[in-house]
């Protein structure tokens, strides 16, 4: 029997741009059983060039209340066990759920998957692809042996801790497996790298079993409008996250002091970038993270020249 895949897909004044990101997924050589779009109260005509695609595209229109709900909405909406998850811009290859069908009918215990992905659009870099971008070894230490195109995840909280390999518009995970990890929280809506807020304590769920398609997919599209042009911010929306979840109890005791770890490798990474984007005020803010015995000779250096720059501290 046929996988079926429902679609979630979020969009706020996403004119310019879903119309592409729908006719890519209509054109997939394994079709979706339903798509669901939720306008998060776009003031453009979003809402219109759904509309152009008739019954093929379920549109639910809210109030606006963020990308974090308006997903949650979209996948509350949808009917089949298999939940794929696209933004409005991005763009599906016509391959991306038939190879996805192909990966879980591999790993048929698999609860959360991914692919790999390219860039497109001004200022991506035309041989982009994601996974190039994992530290050496990456695959070798969390992936059991496996082929050159599918992997079996072990350890993949520790594995996703170390590095992201997996990007919304190219999740697809089980509904019932999302359901009992309590799915996406409101909370964090409008919150910066919100998604991975769901990604990281899904894979903490006893359920979560991941794995991953070394191929590219999908394509991420760069624009002036994404959120996550501003690099630091995201970062450190991260280690906000990881703290809260930790606060919060939800790691278990054989992690924290990994991600203990993280969180301060985040933070100073986010002052790394923040300083080199020339964001001096952030750098500033950003330093009261980051521990003494982290603090280089160049992060000092770095620390003077943004207090230079900024005198007064401004929390980000």
């Amino acid at each position: 029997m046929s996988l079926a895949f429902s679609v979630a897909i979020p969009a706020y004044n996403s004119a310019a741009f879903i119309g592409e990101t729908l006719e890519a997924i209509l054109g997939q050589s394994h079709p979706a059983a339903d798509i669901v779009v939720v306008d998060d109260g776009s003031t453009d005509n979003t809402c219109a060039i759904v509309e152009q695609f008739g019954d093929a595209i379920k549109l639910i229109r809210t109030a606006n209340s963020g990308c974090g709900i308006a997903r949650k909405t979209a996948i509350e909406h949808c009917t089949s066990e298999w939940i794929a998850t696209c933004d409005s811009d991005d763009l599906w290859q016509p391959n991306h759920l038939g190879r996805r069908a192909a990966l879980i009918k591999r790993f048929p215990e698999a609860t959360f998957t991914f692919s790999d992905c390219h860039a497109f659009g001004p200022g991506a870099s035309p041989d982009y692809r994601l996974l190039n971008e994992a530290p050496t070894g990456w695959l070798a230490e969390f992936t059991h042996p496996a082929d050159s195109e599918f992997v079996l995840f072990k350890n993949a909280y520790l594995a996703f801790l170390a590095f992201n390999p997996a990007y919304v518009s190219g999740w697809v995970f089980r509904a019932s497996t999302y359901r009992n990890t309590g799915g996406i929280n409101p909370a964090f809506s409008r919150v910066k790298a919100e998604d991975t807020e769901f990604s990281r304590r899904f894979l903490l769920h006893p359920e979560a079993i991941v794995a991953g398609d070394l191929h590219p997919t999908w394509s991420y599209r760069r624009h002036a409008n994404n959120t996550s042009l501003i690099q630091w911010r995201n970062i450190q929306g991260k280690a906000r996250i990881l703290e809260h979840h930790l606060a919060s109890g939800l790691i278990p005791p054989a992690l924290i002091q990994a991600v203990v770890h993280e969180i301060r490798n985040t933070y100073l990474n986010a002052f790394n970038i923040a300083f080199w984007e020339g964001y001096y005020c952030d750098a500033r803010a950003l330093l009261a993270n980051i521990p003494l015995s982290q603090r280089s000779p160049k992060v000092w250096a770095r620390a003077a020249k943004s207090l230079l720059k900024c005198p007064f501290r401004q929390t980000p």
